[in-house]
């Protein structure tokens, strides 16, 4: 009897734990279904937000962050941010005809912009082409790279910075923004990391771009308002006219090999305009150069001329070119020596041939006295200004005068006629282009079709390229394969306690990486650039003179006399060391300079 009642005691506990067991099971099975549903729709979610190109890169819409996936490092060396100025949580729309094919990737922010990327193979270099069209005159196009690598590259100012820190500025085929309507002297917009990521900005398009650095370097291009620009129908007066304003568009390319020398070497195969070499006449490198000038005196002469030349021989000092600096015409532009001041000029070349060879600053500018400024105004040799009818005047620092329109042939062959006129009577062969300081241009200057300002350096020193071997000049853009030496003025800087000269190294360093190695320490001025009637005091000039004979070419602004006689003999010992040391090793790097490295 107990044990029936034993029986009867144990089956709800049993039925109990068998309920129990059930619900358990059942609500395991419910959360192992919840988790991957979860698991499920947050992979699907991860994968509708993220647009990839294969395994190349991949874009988070909500993020916006664009990583480079089949790349070298890791997204902590180098990320993108971009559509940064349209609104977070407006997602774009896939927009590839071929959502298949994974070398393109196409994006559309409906009614505010769309965005193409493309990759190809470019050499060794993996390259992405990233091309915006905005949808609205209004938008302004962003984008943003943020990486923990060091940058080289063109600053676009007259600040040269190695690497660079903090630099910021705008650029406009049809105009400057820079300085009041000013170029810098190294107008070129490619960038090279330490670790061989390569940014290329298009230089037909308007942009503004920024480098920023703090613990990471964040680099951002924005798109500008495209400007009107002039077309050769425009300015013969036809009635069809562009009266709006383009949408904003912002191009450039991204590019990365397996280190900075394999993405250098590749940039600056494929990506120069230019990349056949010349070598400049040998007396460019083997002599020192001069600055014949009168302390305080705009107007240059015979006398210190002949003076300076005087005084190398008699201290046996030797001399590639002497600079006749100042104003060596009776008007900027007339292309003719002052026969007041220069008298007999044949003279002074057999003078000076048992010397060194004579030098003349040439300028695109003239001088609105010029007796060429009417016949320029006629012919319409000058950079027309904003309307393109009239020929936009400039104000440099010589005065009120025009520019030469370099895009424009008949103004080129009349400028190059008056040139070799120059040379025939005068048998001046070295020349030395200069704007003066910065390059000035008329506001919204219009070109010829094709042409834009920043092809102004580029077409300039062709020019002059043409006519000599002994060609220094101040500014350079897409001039790789010239022969033509650049002038690099280093700066005095003080503060308190210590006096010192900047620029050199910098400039110098960031005129090597974009291909320009035909450099000429010039002298040293005082941030102003210009000499007035200041000298560096003597430690400075022999330090300066230390750094400057292991550089291709040297040029005295103050020469060394104007110190004691123990600064004149520690100069002639450098120099001696440049000859016998340096020179034949500059020498020896021809072959390799003409390849290209």
């Amino acid at each position: 009897m107990k044990t029936n009642i034993s029986h009867l005691d144990e089956s709800p506990k049993q039925s109990y734990l068998k309920r129990f067991q059930l619900h358990f099971m059942v609500a395991i099975t419910f959360l192992f279904i919840i988790g991957n549903l979860s698991a499920v729709w947050h992979f699907h979610e991860e994968e509708r937000l993220a647009i990839k190109m294969g395994r190349r890169i991949s874009f988070d819409t909500s993020s916006r962050v664009l990583t480079f996936k089949d790349a070298p490092w890791s997204s902590l060396q180098f990320k993108g941010y971009l559509a940064n100025n349209i609104p977070k949580g407006w997602l774009p729309l896939v927009c590839s005809a071929d959502k298949k094919n994974v070398s393109k990737m196409c994006m559309r922010w409906k009614g505010i912009a769309r965005v193409n990327l493309d990759y190809h193979q470019v050499g060794s270099l993996s390259c992405f082409n990233v091309k915006w069209d905005a949808d609205n005159q209004n938008e302004v196009l962003r984008d943003c790279y943020i990486s923990n690598l060091d940058w080289f590259g063109s600053s676009n100012t007259g600040d040269f910075q190695w690497p660079l820190q903090n630099v910021s500025y705008s650029h406009s085929p049809n105009y400057t923004f820079n300085d009041v309507n000013t170029f810098g002297h190294l107008s070129e917009h490619f960038w090279l990391s330490s670790n061989g990521i390569a940014i290329l900005l298009n230089e037909s398009t308007p942009f503004h771009v920024s480098w920023k650095k703090t613990k990471l370097m964040e680099m951002c291009i924005n798109s500008k308002s495209n400007s009107i620009s002039a077309t050769e129908n425009q300015m013969l007066g036809s009635s069809n006219k562009i009266t709006e304003k383009p949408n904003p568009i912002l191009r450039y390319r991204i590019c990365y090999g397996r280190n900075i020398m394999d993405t250098y070497s590749t940039v600056r195969k494929y990506f120069s305009r230019n990349s056949t070499k010349k070598w400049p006449n040998v007396k460019m490198f083997e002599h020192p150069h001069w600055i014949a000038k009168d302390a305080g005196n705009e107007l240059a002469s015979m006398s210190t001329v002949v003076d300076l030349a005087r005084e190398l021989t008699k201290r046996n000092l030797s001399c590639s070119t002497m600079e006749v600096f100042g104003k060596w015409e009776s008007e900027y532009g007339n292309l003719e020596f002052n026969e007041i001041h220069f008298g007999n000029i044949s003279n002074l070349m057999k003078f000076m041939d048992q010397s060194c060879d004579l030098m003349l600053p040439i300028r695109p500018y003239i001088h609105h006295n010029s007796q060429r400024f009417s016949e320029g105004i006629e012919k319409n040799y000058f950079i027309m200004d904003a309307g393109g009818r009239v020929p936009g005047l400039v104000h440099w620092s010589h005065g009120v005068g025009a520019m030469l329109d370099a895009s424009y042939t008949p103004a080129v062959d009349w400028f190059m006629q008056k040139l070799k006129q120059l040379q025939l009577d005068s048998r001046i062969s070295s020349f030395h282009f200069t704007y003066d300081g910065n390059m000035s241009l008329p506001f919204q200057p219009h070109f010829k079709k094709g042409f834009n300002s920043g092809d102004l350096n580029q077409r300039f020193s062709e020019i002059m390229g043409a006519f000599s071997d002994k060609v220094v000049v101040d500014h350079v853009s897409h001039s790789q394969n010239s022969s033509v030496f650049v002038a690099v003025q280093s700066v005095i800087v003080s503060n308190d306690t210590s006096v010192c000269f900047t620029n050199l190294i910098e400039k110098s360093f960031v005129l090597g990486i974009l291909g320009y190695p035909y450099i000429m320490s010039d002298g040293i001025s005082f941030g102003d650039g210009t000499f007035a009637n200041k000298i560096p005091n003597e430690i400075v000039y022999q330090r300066w003179l230390q750094a400057s004979i292991f550089l291709p070419a040297i040029r005295f602004s103050v020469t060394p006399w104007s110190y004691s006689e123990s600064v004149v003999e520690n100069i002639k010992k450098l120099l001696a060391f440049r000859q016998k040391i340096v020179i034949p090793h500059l020498m020896g790097l021809k072959n390799d300079t003409l390849a290209g490295f």
